[in-house]
């Protein structure tokens, strides 16, 4: 619009006649001009007159500069003024070319332009406002428009500081954004700033001031809220709820003011801008929430697809995790580290970093999770995003550039299991966006974690398994003690990485373990170790306790004592065989915390198989040291031994087999006797001294377990004539099952010799020697008493030689009667008896000699005994051997006692059997010097004495025959004798004699 209407006014062809006609009828004024504000020339009055332009050039110039000034001489110009504004100056020319004041007909004409001036600018300013409202409409609609279809937030900015400019006219323009993080106004958009001015726009106050009541704000007039700025107009960027940013205008051109129009047309705008400001910020923060997960998911699934190649690689898993996690975020350093519930704590397995060094003992050494934000991660399950750690009181200082920190539980089926922990020397560094990437990354990482850990547990347990398997084999195959120690050592070394490491076995008799094997222990470690059992080191308490025991830091333990110099912990297992500790399996290591759960199984498992492999070793050294021994004794008797297993099988001969038979022993060995029980073409069976019915007897005890005792004498024609006597006796497990039968065959062709060399003798001596005895006796008595008178020194010889007659003939009588007895062709009296005679019969016989000796002879019988049915004279006799025995090996002083009791049955150590036949059972007991335990039933032997005993009063040894007498003469009774004794306690003979039957049925009188 233009700044003067009159020169369109003045165009007008009545507006020009209508002054053309006042310029003529007012007083004094020739001629009438009219100039604009800025003194240029629009129009004269009349017009006829030309070249007024160069003919008043003077008054012209002197109006301009009034026209400068606004104000006009009197009497030469009126100002034409329309609502303060300046259209332009009436001017008169009078006559002399000077007025001195205006008429009042001038003035008039003066107000008639001034109307007519106002009324056109009027017209003109409803025509331009209601254009320029248009244009703002046409504007604002493009505006949303263009805006609504664009969501680049930088353009919108542009195009509505373009628009809002171009509008408005302004010469400085400026959209700010508030910036969310820190409230700030940010400048995105701008122009006409001067140089820095575009990060700090002047003005600024006033556009924070809008930005924070919500309201547009004009100010006019500079000073100090915009500093050297003309003017400034600032509308608030706003949506319904919130103040996005603010639009500021400086320096409108032309040095106008802002009106109130420009401040509606710019809220308006701003306002519709806000619309498309907020809509494109939504889809940038959309697409760039879109673009970072598509991001996540790109990574995360990289991150799964390694992860996924390395599920196998527990270490490599947690490395490539920790990795990507450092890259993903930005993070200058990170653990991961795996909870382990029975150390309390958390055990390191990956840093990336950290100085060298500063976290490796958590290796070994777990840290607790009562400490640290890590340690609060574990406890309580959730993430911990820590943008200033010196703020958060459960943080440990591990580097001192640590700032902020961000950690998450790696969970498996809502456990933790581990930690994920990141740091930054910057102030928070770490978003929530980070937290959740994290947190994803975690649990897919749980998974492989877990996947890696089964897998290696499988692998190693199948390695262990194998290993074992082979260990098992290998040591089941040695048994050789000192390879099968060194095989377990080879195991524990080479197979499981145990370089400290030995077999101590126990000492029973000293209660003590002493080390048989080793590897990495000194020499003179080995040789002086000896470990008392409950008393001393962890070894000892374990052998004590009989429990494995892993010791991480045996600097800790109290019942650690040094052995190997360096050691930090030690782990011993025990070595049981049912409930006896037969050793202890130990390792060492110069390392703290070296061995954990699985080390403990290995070592348990090997030192199982260890303890069935040493047994068997130990075993096998005592049946080798036995089977020597054995086939020693074997091999130097001069018995014949075979040995057969339940199927009649022969599984050993000895060499004298080899002799008796004349059989090879390999030709021997392996022959199955059921076998010759049907065809026995070599005649093995005679040579065993079986018929086939016997030795398939034998056989069928075999087979049913029978434990029977059988002994048979008899001959063989080949090689040589022999006499051979067989005892078959089972062998027995030490369960105490039949496993077999052994056959010893003693040859006792020249015991036969003897005993017929004897018989013949005895025959001899009964024969060639009772007669003359008898004879002598008789002839003795005749002299006796043929001499009369006697002196007493003849009396003597005489009774000495009857005496002596006597005995000689007593033994040749002894001996006539075994030998009766022994063939069973003595024929016995039998009558009925009573015991007291019978004891006071032999006691008559042998007081003198008791009477010599000092002994009392006690007969003390109970009254009521019953009567015995015997011979009298054998009974007698048999009496007076037992008695005179005793008074012989008693101590002078001492007493022989005689007893008796009836009893229903009887019973001796070589049998058992029970009858209805009731017995009267004698005893007599002296106070000798006993009988030996290995002499007990030899001496009921013929001739047979014990070796070096001699009677108390050095009468020397007897025949040998009286306790044989005995012994025959109770057994052809029916009874049985016996002996009870103690060394240096005496001897009681005991011996049974048959009740006498009676009419009563019974044998009581």
């Amino acid at each position: 619009m233009e700044p003067v209407p009159l020169r369109k006014l003045l165009s007008s062809s009545e507006t020009a006649a209508l002054l053309e006609d006042l310029a003529g009828i007012i007083p004094d004024v020739v001629r009438l001009w009219v100039v604009d504000a800025k003194g240029d020339l629009i129009a004269c009055y009349p017009q006829e007159n030309e070249g007024v332009e160069k003919e008043f050039a003077p008054i012209i110039e002197e109006v301009r500069q009034v026209a400068k000034t606004i104000h006009f001489p009197q009497g030469i110009a009126l100002p034409i003024v329309v609502e303060g504004r300046l259209l332009g100056i009436l001017v008169g020319e009078g006559v002399g070319s000077e007025l001195s004041e205006p008429s009042a007909a001038f003035e008039h004409l003066g107000r008639i332009l001034t109307l007519l001036a106002a009324k056109e600018l009027e017209k003109r300013a409803i025509a331009q406002e209601t254009l320029e409202r248009h244009g703002e409409i046409n504007l604002l609609y493009t505006l949303g428009e263009t805006a609504g279809a664009c969501l680049d937030l930088g353009e919108i900015n542009k195009l509505v500081l373009q628009e809002s400019s171009r509008i408005i006219k302004a010469d400085k323009g400026a959209v700010m954004l508030i910036d969310e993080a820190t409230g700030q106004l940010v400048v995105k958009a701008s122009y006409g700033w001067g140089e820095g001015c575009q990060e700090k726009p002047l003005g600024r106050a006033v556009a924070e001031k809008v930005a924070r009541n919500g309201k547009p704000q004009i100010v006019n007039e500079p000073g100090r809220e915009i500093g050297p700025l003309k003017s400034l107009l600032c509308a608030p960027l706003k949506t319904k709820d919130k103040v996005l940013g603010v639009i500021s205008l400086a320096d409108k051109k032309s040095g106008q003011i802002f009106t109130a129009a420009d401040e509606k047309f710019l809220t308006d705008l701003a306002a519709q801008a806000a619309i498309a400001i907020k809509s494109a910020f939504l889809y940038e923060v959309t697409a760039q929430a879109l673009t970072q997960r598509v991001e996540e998911l790109t990574a995360t699934a990289e991150i799964v697809h390694e992860l996924t190649a390395a599920s196998l690689d527990l270490e490599r898993v947690i490395d490539l995790m920790l990795d990507r996690a450092i890259q993903a975020t930005g993070a200058d350093y990170g653990i991961i580290a795996l909870h382990d519930e029975e150390k309390g704590g958390l055990l390191l397995l990956s840093q990336k970093g950290y100085p060298p060094g500063v976290l490796e003992s958590y290796r070994y050494q777990p840290w607790p999770v009562e400490r640290g934000i890590v340690g609060r991660v574990v406890k309580t399950g959730t993430a911990a995003l820590v943008p200033d750690v010196s703020q958060d009181p459960d943080y440990t200082e591990i580097v001192e550039q640590a700032r902020s920190q961000l950690a998450v539980p790696i969970m498996r089926e809502g456990e933790v299991v581990g930690v994920l922990s990141l740091g930054s020397s910057e102030l928070a560094d770490f978003s929530e966006r980070d937290v959740g990437f994290m947190s994803h990354l975690a649990g897919h990482a749980a998974i492989a974690i877990e996947n890696a850990r089964l897998y290696e547990n499988v692998t190693e347990k199948m390695r262990e398994t194998m290993v074992l398997y082979r260990v098992g084999g290998k040591l089941m195959r040695t048994l050789n003690m000192d390879q099968l120690l060194e095989e377990i050592l080879e195991v524990l070394e080479r197979s499981f990485g145990y370089l400290g490491c030995a077999v101590l076995l126990v000492d029973e008799a000293i209660e003590e373990l002493y080390i048989k094997a080793s590897r990495g222990y000194p020499q003179e470690v080995v040789e002086r170790t000896r470990i008392k059992i409950g008393k001393e080191g962890i070894i000892g308490w374990v052998a004590a306790h009989k429990v494995p025991l892993n010791v991480p830091d045996v600097a800790e333990d109290p019942r650690y004592i040094e052995g190997v110099k360096g050691t930090r912990s030690e782990i011993a297992v025990p070595m049981i065989s049912g409930e006896k500790v037969i050793g202890v399996l130990d390792a060492q290591s110069p390392k703290v915390n070296a061995f954990n759960e699985d080390d403990l199984r290995i070592l348990s498992s090997v030192a199982a198989q260890a303890t069935i492999a040493i047994e068997k070793a130990w075993l096998f050294e005592q049946v080798t040291e036995g089977r020597n021994k054995l086939q020693a004794i074997l091999n130097s008797t001069r018995d014949g031994i075979l040995m057969l297993d339940t199927t009649g099988q022969i599984v050993m001969v000895n060499p004298m087999v080899e002799r008796l038979w004349n059989l090879e022993r390999a030709e021997a060995i392996g022959l199955n006797l059921a076998q010759l029980v049907e065809e026995d073409s070599h005649g093995f069976l005679a040579q065993l001294g079986y018929t086939q019915k016997q030795m398939r007897e034998l056989l069928q005890q075999l087979r049913e377990g029978e434990q029977g005792v059988s002994k048979a004498v008899y001959e063989i024609a080949t090689p040589d004539r022999r006499a051979i006597e067989h005892v078959c006796a089972p062998v027995l497990d030490e369960r105490g099952g039949v496993i077999g039968q052994v056959i010893v065959l003693h040859d006792i062709t020249e015991e036969k010799e003897l005993e017929k060399m004897r018989e013949d003798l005895t025959r001899m001596i009964v024969h060639d020697l009772r007669s003359p005895l008898t004879g002598i006796i008789g002839g003795l008595h005749l002299l006796g008493r043929a001499i009369e008178n006697p002196s007493s020194q003849v009396e003597i010889l005489l009774d000495i030689a009857t005496s002596s007659s006597r005995r000689m003939l007593e033994l040749v009588n002894s001996l006539l009667d075994i030998s009766q007895l022994e063939a069973g062709q003595m024929r016995l009296e039998i009558e009925t008896r009573s015991l007291p005679d019978l004891v006071d019969a032999a006691r008559e016989r042998v007081a003198p000699l008791a009477l010599e000796d000092g002994i009392t002879l006690q007969v003390d019988l109970p009254s009521g005994l019953s009567q015995v049915a015997v011979d009298e004279d054998l009974v007698t006799r048999m009496l007076v051997n037992l008695l005179d025995n005793a008074i012989k090996f008693s101590p002078q002083g001492s007493i022989v006692r005689v007893e008796a009791n009836e009893v229903n049955a009887t019973s001796t150590e070589e049998s058992a059997e029970v009858t209805s036949q009731r017995y009267l059972s004698v005893s007599v007991t002296d106070k000798g010097t006993g009988i030996p335990e290995e002499y007990r039933e030899k001496i009921f032997e013929k001739f047979s004495q014990i070796e070096e005993q001699e009677s108390c009063r050095g009468r020397g040894r007897g025949s040998g025959l009286g306790l044989t007498f005995c012994k025959l003469v109770v057994e052809a009774h029916g009874g049985h004798i016996w002996v009870e004794s103690q060394a240096g306690q005496g001897s009681t003979f005991i011996f049974t004699l048959p009740v006498a039957e009676t009419e009563s049925g019974n044998g009581d009188q």
